[in-house]
């Protein structure tokens, strides 16, 4: 298990993902699966 650290950029984009009224649960399966070292679906787009 990886272990998961959210640095302050995080924070700022996770709370303003949450005040546009973003579903926030999907991202955190995903850190989740991560965290986990699992594969990701096909349908997940990870954007760089």
């Amino acid at each position: 298990m990886l272990k998961i650290s959210a640095n302050k950029r995080f924070k700022k984009d996770y709370k303003l993902c949450e005040k546009r009224g973003y579903d926030t649960n999907r991202l955190l399966e995903v850190i989740n699966m991560l965290a986990f070292e699992q594969i990701l679906p096909e349908n997940i787009m990870i954007i760089s």
